[in-house]
């Protein structure tokens, strides 16, 4: 689900109501009054977006729909850096690479997550000399033949 930001809901708002204004003002909406609906359309869209905007998950135990109350962007990246700020450098690099958060997993890591984490691995040095490779992309192409084992050892 795509929500725009606050601000560019703001400024359409604003760009509407101008537009409804100079329209009704200079008599073009008497004159033209197609283009008074349009613009007005336009407006009552724009001014309700917030409603529109809302998300509702269907509750399994009641079969209601229960709102889904967003936290702000600023709480989603405080979380964000909070979970940084407890991680290794080492982590943080494999967690962008997209092998992070192992420790988190539940249940078996799937195939696709071991490849990954030894894709990740192979563009480490000290990872390298660990598993005996010595060329990064022996390691690259031994995982892409569907060796993985030798790097997450």
């Amino acid at each position: 689900d795509y929500r725009p930001p606050e601000r560019s809901m703001l400024f359409l708002r604003a760009i509407a109501l101008a537009t409804l204004t100079v329209s009704s003002v200079s008599g073009l909406a008497a004159a033209v009054p197609r283009r008074a609906f349009l613009a007005s359309s336009a407006a009552a869209v724009l001014f309700s977006a917030n409603a529109a905007n809302a998300r509702y998950v269907m509750n399994d135990e009641t079969g209601d729909y229960d709102k889904v109350e967003d936290p702000t962007w600023q709480d989603e990246w405080k979380g964000r850096l909070d979970k940084a700020q407890s991680m290794s450098t080492d982590e943080v690099f494999m967690a962008a690479r997209g092998a992070g958060n192992l420790d988190l997993r539940e249940g078996e890591e799937s195939a696709s997550s071991k490849k990954r984490r030894a894709m990740a691995a192979c563009r480490d040095v000290a990872s390298l000399e660990k598993a005996g490779v010595k060329d990064p992309k022996e390691c690259t192409s031994r995982i892409l033949a569907g060796e993985v084992d030798f790097m997450l050892k």
